[in-house]
């Protein structure tokens, strides 16, 4: 598998020399009717705080390797930033490496690319174009996120100090999906609303989002997404390496682990090296999970969350790792708890240790953690990482427990009665 590790601001000349430029490139040479189509959608509500960054994304899409038009590999993005209309839009190279922007479709104003119809009409347009017993498809979704709770969920909690929220906000931005605003109004799709809004089996879906690293939304995804790229901590506000979509997500050697673990090492290297860019502030969570390979888990933790119940609900959260900042303290951020270290803690025995173990590890295809995440802005250290956060319910409360009972992984494991 080849690998690129490139900052943003790296001179295009040597993305170019990191690649096979027969595969990605203006020197693209697959123009062959024969075999399956790659497909890239960047997706992103950006009508919000993040609109900056995510403009940024799309600047070093085109500063990286992009297909010559008559490529069996596409990028398009679909990015809506106001009120205004927005558009699906194909990025490719000329023959002299230039970047090139056809728009394929519009979408009307006044319509959020976070209200599920819009999604699927997008999406469904994708399909048309490049319908997918032709192609495989790799989408990413950008905006805010926040895992599997409800929309609406953003709340201070009733024995948090929720003075502190004013001075959070102070802090660099980050990722919290979908969250913006249109006409003044507020929209956010929930999982089930996501996954219910893509018309095509994805390949990969990367979540350039905070919060979406969580067992529940990975299940819940699981009968759409292979592989899932995502973090069960907040996604620093510059987000993934976007210059790297050529060669991590496109390359006929491409797997979807490549672009998460050059999302881990670009901000692990300057957390580590105190390299001097506002990334070195930050530290990261990655994972890349085989969705199609989650029901052992959901085995092994119906088993253990039956014979553990009464001590998970007694269980000192305090004691457990967690991936919210507690400066930021709002209700759903207590939502997010490390699954492995959660049950450790509760008292499984070693041998259904080992068995959580071997069920995590045969849907984890790549992990990394730095040693702690945004330590001078209310972070947490990083002791313990499996890969994938999921809810505790002594720390919610009876709204959240309800809704939590209509998602897959509940109904499959049973957490909450």
């Amino acid at each position: 598998m080849k690998f690129c590790k490139l900052l943003f601001a790296a001179a295009l000349a040597v993305l170019l020399s990191s690649c096979d430029r027969g595969e990605m490139g203006y020197s693209f040479s697959d123009s062959s009717s024969d075999g399956p189509g790659k497909v890239l959608v960047l997706y992103s509500p950006a009508a919000s705080n993040l609109a900056s960054y995510i403009s940024g994304n799309l600047q070093a899409i085109t500063k990286g390797q992009l297909p010559g038009a008559s490529s069996r590999k596409t990028v398009l993005v679909f990015a809506h930033f106001d009120d205004g209309p927005s558009y699906l839009r194909r990025l490719s190279a000329d023959e002299f490496g230039n970047p090139v922007s056809d728009t394929l479709y519009t979408v009307a104003a006044l319509r959020s690319a976070s209200d599920p119809a819009v999604m699927t009409e997008v999406l469904g347009k994708v399909c048309e174009l490049y319908p997918p017993e032709n192609n495989s498809f790799t989408l990413i979704l950008s905006s805010h996120g926040t895992g599997w709770l409800p929309a609406g969920a953003i709340a201070p909690d009733d024995d948090d100090d929720s003075s502190n929220l004013l001075w959070a906000y102070s802090a660099p931005q980050r990722k919290t999906f979908g969250i913006e605003t249109v006409n003044g109004v507020a929209h956010e799709l929930t999982v089930q609303e996501l996954a219910d809004a893509i018309p095509m089996k994805l390949e990969c879906l990367v979540f350039d989002a905070c919060l979406m690293g969580g067992v529940e939304v990975a299940y819940q995804l699981r009968n759409k997404v292979h592989k899932l790229c995502c973090s069960p901590a907040e996604v620093p506000g510059p987000g993934y390496i976007y210059t790297d979509i050529g060669c991590d997500l496109l390359s006929d050697s491409a797997e979807p682990e490549d672009f998460g673990r050059a999302f881990f090492e670009h901000y692990d290297t300057a957390f580590r090296t105190g390299a001097p860019s506002s990334d070195a502030i930050y530290g990261v969570t990655s994972t890349t999970v085989d969705c199609t390979k989650m029901e052992p888990l959901a085995d092994i933790c119906r088993t253990l969350f039956q014979e553990y119940r009464d001590t998970l609900s007694k269980l000192d959260h305090s004691i457990v790792q967690h991936y919210y900042r507690v400066h930021y303290s709002v209700n759903y951020y207590r939502a997010f708890f490390d699954l492995e270290d959660m049950l450790v803690k509760a008292g499984i025995t070693e041998q259904e240790h080992e068995s959580l173990k071997q069920a995590l590890d045969a849907c984890i295809t790549f992990k990394g953690a730095t040693p702690a995440f945004m330590k001078a802005y209310g972070g947490f250290t990083i002791n313990n990482y499996s890969g994938l956060s999921m809810y505790l319910p002594k720390r919610g409360n009876p709204s959240l427990d309800a809704f939590y009972k209509t998602l897959d992984w509940n109904i499959a494991t049973n957490l909450v009665e």
